[in-house]
């Protein structure tokens, strides 16, 4: 599966509704460019979307980061504000079912490869 939020796909994986294998990636509205960027992320998440279990999530994170499992486009595309949208769910059988937007909330029909 891939997944279309940091946050609410590893709340997932550590509350057990995906198994962590089935994940193929994770593509995030981040935009962490070293470790003090994912500190950072990490420390607001855990405040925000993981209150319930901070150490886990962050584990299971730095674990997908770690595997390559973790794709940024707005780091990969200078000025790039897109991010996939989550209006039919957070998680995805295949790249074609994503639809992209912006930040402001503006959409278009376009994939990053």
């Amino acid at each position: 599966m891939i997944g279309l939020s940091v946050s609410f796909c590893v709340r997932d994986i550590v509350e057990g509704r995906m198994p962590v294998a089935d994940v193929e990636k994770i593509i995030g509205g981040t935009r962490a460019l070293n470790d003090a960027d994912w500190d950072e992320v990490i420390s607001r998440y855990q405040r925000v979307f993981w209150r319930e279990f901070p150490l886990r999530a962050a584990v299971v994170l730095r674990g997908l980061i770690a595997a390559g499992k973790v794709v940024q486009p707005r780091c990969n595309r200078r000025g790039s504000q897109a991010v996939p949208c989550l209006g039919r769910g957070h998680w995805v059988k295949d790249e074609s079912e994503i639809t992209w937007g912006h930040e402001d909330g503006a959409q278009e029909g376009f994939r990053i490869p």
